[in-house]
């Protein structure tokens, strides 16, 4: 069969490559796809927030089997000793702290209430960022800060506690399901590997930083506060 890649500004097709490849055994077959020669391509920008779509088609013969698409923005997101910048221009970062939850429904809000928060943040507020805390929040709310340009700082689930070798483990998968789930967002810009408000765990940290940079390299990771210790 024949793996066909596009990437898709609305209905115009920028870049396009095919992979045949050789299903002959039962589980995953790995293979690589590169799409070259995109053009002239808008980069993703706070201010001007474009989007692109990645279609992926299998095909047998002449027979579309199945088709996903993946939305992706292009943009170069560095921290530097003297700031931030974003495509090469130093950005002065501005932003809240951001829970998904809300009164009297809890964490069951409906999708166009998180479009709201993202929309309060960037307009009402002035924001350009927001720190998910302390967990990888609704799809639905990272649409919309892909959409209106709101840089995201997004975190792995948890605070205030570390637990046995089990608990670590479960810690690392939530990293490697975060970067997973969310590595195409061009909105997100650090991977929060520390858990909030968690005492120095040199070992625990270590592995989930590292998760985090195999599965993709290209963003800063970091955490956000340290234990609070009460005497």
């Amino acid at each position: 069969m024949s793996v066909v890649v596009r990437l898709v500004d609305g209905r115009e097709t920028i870049a396009e490559a095919t992979r045949e490849v050789v299903v002959d055994r039962v589980g995953r077959v790995p293979f690589a796809v590169t799409l070259s020669e995109l053009g002239d391509i808008r980069l993703w920008d706070v201010d001007d927030p474009n989007l692109y779509d990645v279609v992926v088609s299998v095909v047998s013969g002449r027979r579309v089997g199945h088709e996903t698409s993946t939305r992706v923005g292009f943009r170069e997101a560095r921290f530097e000793r003297d700031g931030f910048f974003l495509n090469g221009r130093r950005l002065q970062l501005f932003g809240l702290n951001r829970h998904e939850w809300y009164p009297y429904v809890g964490a069951a809000m409906p999708d166009r209430v998180h479009r709201r928060d993202a929309e309060i943040l960037k307009y009402d507020l002035n924001c350009n960022m927001v720190r998910c805390s302390h967990y990888p929040q609704s799809p639905a709310f990272l649409d919309a800060c892909d959409e209106l340009g709101l840089l995201v700082w997004e975190e792995s689930p948890g605070w205030d506690y570390i637990g046995d070798d089990a608990w670590r483990e479960q810690v690392v998968r939530n990293v490697e399901d975060m970067v997973r789930r969310d590595r195409n967002r061009p909105s997100v810009i650090i991977w929060g590997t520390r858990l909030n408000e968690t005492e120095n765990d040199v070992e625990l940290y270590a592995r989930t930083r590292s998760a985090a940079v195999r599965l993709d390299g290209t963003r800063a990771t970091t955490g956000a506060v340290n234990s609070a210790i009460v005497t």
